[in-house]
């Protein structure tokens, strides 16, 4: 027996069948109540649909304008949180920096005596 939720082929039916569904649902929701007047004329049918879709257009425009606005003021919230956290390690280091000062001089000189210490190593390949 052949799984149907695995095949491609149904998931493709399913969802074309799921799109017209909707599809055929928003016609029909939409154009009977619709009263769009054009030029004193009154339009019906597809073109009413069409030119009442502009409102919906308009506001899913200005949601995505909305959601790309909120995005980019986190990014501009993060990064200036992200600067504050490092003036404020900044300011702690330079704060503990005469406590720091004997460890941070003993680490410099270790790295240099065992640096003078270490062998020659030949650049020559034989």
């Amino acid at each position: 027996m052949v799984d149907i939720m695995r095949n491609k082929t149904m998931w493709i039916v399913l969802g074309v069948s799921l799109l017209l569904m909707l599809g055929s649902f928003w016609l029909g929701a939409s154009s009977t109540h619709l009263n769009v007047t054009l030029n004193g004329q009154p339009v019906e049918g597809l073109a009413a649909v069409g030119m009442a879709s502009g409102g919906w257009l308009i506001g899913v425009l200005a949601g995505v304008f909305a959601l790309g606005l909120v995005a980019l003021v986190m990014l501009g919230v993060s990064v200036l949180l992200g600067g504050v956290f490092a003036l404020v390690l900044l300011i702690l280091l330079f704060a503990f920096a005469p406590f720091l000062l004997p460890g941070v001089l003993l680490a410099l000189a270790l790295a240099w005596f065992l640096r003078r210490n270490a062998p020659e190593k030949s650049d020559k390949k034989e």
